[in-house]
């Protein structure tokens, strides 16, 4: 089967990118509770743990709308193109976000500029990243060194094809990654050419272009139903059953619930939210999309800055119940960020260090 023709723009992508950034700072404002299994009350821990399992789509969902729209069959994607135009979106905010969080991270300890190690800064800056969620970043520029072959392939590829491909990149993945995490044991076949996130954004592709049965969505909806309740169960066993390497469980993008729950939500947002006319709510909504990308970069900033235990009312948010404690600090987190970013987009040339 052919995949159909594909438009530049959808609002329901414009919503799943909202939503997916929303779901990021939701992400980093309540991993520091659920890191305290044990220290916390178990009220407290199973609110964060509920949000943190709902919202593990969301990185995984930026690669995913990547794939959707910037591969196509009929595009040809130049060298020239990528390395003059494409890579610097990704580079310069790269370079002048890390430059600030070392900045920021210099002030804020009280030290003096002239403490700063360049030496040591720009080993950390190639080894990546100076900021923990710049590590976004350096992954994208990795796809986009393979945009260009990957785009070759879906010109030839069936869905067959691609089915297989994404078959093996999920066992890879899924299966032998999950593995190696729950034993130590790694498979000695050579299977690196389908292991990471370029998966997620041949999946993109694959999701948008090809039509999917009613029978077939039902199944991959219940299945997403199921993904996001193991996600948020998953924690909650490994801690409980004193499992060494529960971090890596938690923080891997690529356990099948995840991957179930990303390929329900875009296909679920795909065929239930439409284009229509324009209202408030889809014009906050396009413009939280449109920002996204720069309110990714500066969010750990903003909270850094106004929820960081070095605060002097970091105390008080303690006795905040995580129940409604963690969406308000992320409601906060994102109007702050926005606020920022549509400010330097003001700013001619500065703009593209937000995309």
């Amino acid at each position: 089967m052919l995949p159909k023709k594909t438009s530049s723009h959808f609002f329901f992508a414009d919503a799943l990118r909202a939503f997916a950034i929303f779901a990021v700072i939701i992400l980093h404002t309540s991993s520091d509770y659920v890191e305290h299994y044990g220290e916390i009350s178990n009220s407290n821990w199973w609110s964060a743990d509920i949000y943190n399992g709902l919202v593990r789509f969301c990185v995984p969902m930026f690669v995913v709308l990547s794939g959707a729209f910037l591969l196509r069959q009929g595009r040809i994607i130049t060298i020239k193109e990528l390395l003059l135009k494409r890579l610097p979106k990704l580079v310069i905010p790269l370079v002048f976000w890390s430059l600030i969080y070392i900045l920021f991270k210099t002030i804020d300890y009280g030290e003096p500029l002239s403490s700063i190690n360049i030496k040591e800064q720009l080993k950390t800056f190639y080894q990546g990243p100076v900021a923990y969620h710049l590590w976004f970043l350096y992954m994208m520029i990795g796809i986009y060194f393979a945009w260009p072959v990957i785009n070759v392939y879906i010109k030839a590829a069936t869905e067959k094809n691609i089915v297989y491909f994404l078959t093996i990149w999920f066992i890879t993945n899924s299966v032998v990654g999950i593995i190696n995490i729950l034993t130590g044991l790694n498979t000695s076949i050579e299977l690196n050419i389908f292991t990471g996130y370029i998966g997620y954004f041949l999946l993109g592709y694959y999701l948008i272009n090809f039509t999917f049965s009613a029978a077939t969505l039902a199944k991959i909806y219940l299945l997403g139903i199921a993904g996001f309740i193991i996600s948020i169960v998953t924690p909650y066993l490994c801690y409980r059953l004193g499992f060494a390497n529960t971090e890596d469980m938690i923080a891997t993008d690529f356990t099948p619930d995840v991957v179930v729950c990303v390929s329900a939500l875009f296909l679920w947002f795909k065929n239930n939210i439409n284009d229509g006319a324009q209202n408030i709510f889809r014009k906050i909504i396009s413009e939280i999309s449109a920002c996204a990308f720069g309110i990714y970069l500066v969010h750990v900033l903003v909270i850094e800055y106004i929820f960081s235990e070095d605060r002097n009312y970091y105390e008080n948010m303690q006795g905040w119940n995580p129940s409604w404690a963690i969406p308000v600090k992320a409601l906060i987190v994102l109007i702050i960020s926005y606020i920022i970013i549509r400010l330097i987009k003001f700013i001619p040339f500065v703009r593209k260090i937000v995309g």
